[in-house]
């Protein structure tokens, strides 16, 4: 694995993160407003180790063939290295010219280089002594993670934000000159049916007297308000019932 795969893989996996954080300007008048750097940095920060596995895995799954001969080759034949090209599209060039078009001026090919072959030479874990695996331990127990709770919070976005970003996606499969793009149009579909399933699961009922204007209270006027020529309600039910019940009083004594 040393003449070269891991090395390979390991440049597809840079270039995969470097698309992924780096922020590129699509128009020079972009350029009057850069906020390139605010928006890598932010990138950066919410770059996970989810991102990093499935960005390895789709590493691994586009080298070719021909990278794997050739480095058996290399160990087999003992051909020349000139011969391997596993690193074509993903030289030293080809960064420098990504960073460039992202703001980075400043870098040079050297400096690419240099980062490049530290990553390659990097095993990927650290020899540590036992004091030292004790004290990540013990250290560890103490620190508290409500940092990184709050760093790793899943955001919130409306789910109608989340609609017209649906929308704009299948509007891009379809008239994007991509032709890869369309293979994800019933996918980017079926996601937006889920988003606007759980809008109306999300959604409050409306109460049915929302549906009608209220009615303003009858106000009963006082009885110095009252109008003698206004007519008035009866009473002769009242006095009836009053007669009656002082009759039968009297009945029974």
């Amino acid at each position: 694995m040393d003449q070269g795969v891991i090395s390979a893989c390991k440049r597809r996996y840079t270039r995969r993160y470097l698309d992924e954080v780096l922020v590129v300007l699509e128009t020079e008048e972009d350029i009057q407003e850069d906020t390139r750097a605010a928006r890598t940095k932010n990138n950066i920060k919410n770059y996970t180790i989810r991102s990093a596995l499935y960005n390895l895995a789709n590493s691994w799954q586009d080298m070719k063939a021909s990278t794997l001969e050739n480095c058996w080759k290399k160990l087999l034949i003992d051909v020349e290295e000139d011969s391997f090209e596993g690193f074509e599209g993903f030289e030293a060039t080809d960064f420098k010219k990504l960073l460039h078009k992202a703001g980075e001026k400043n870098v040079t090919e050297d400096d690419v280089r240099d980062w490049i072959e530290e990553n390659e030479s990097d095993p990927g874990y650290q020899l540590l002594s036992m004091d030292e695996i004790a004290a990540e331990v013990t250290e560890g127990d103490k620190e508290s993670s409500d940092d990184d709770d709050e760093e790793f919070q899943c955001k919130k976005v409306k789910l109608s934000t989340l609609r017209n970003y649906m929308d704009a996606l299948i509007d891009y499969t379809t008239y994007s000159k991509i032709k890869e793009t369309g293979a994800y149009y019933n996918n980017l579909r079926m996601l937006r049916e889920l988003v606007i399933r759980e809008q109306h699961m999300g959604g409050t009922q409306t109460k049915m007297d929302s549906f009608f204007a209220p009615r303003a209270a009858a106000i009963r006027p006082q009885p110095d308000e009252l109008n003698p020529d206004d007519p008035q309600p009866s009473t002769s039910g009242t006095k009836a019932t009053t007669t009656t019940t002082m009759d039968s009083d009297s009945d029974s004594e």
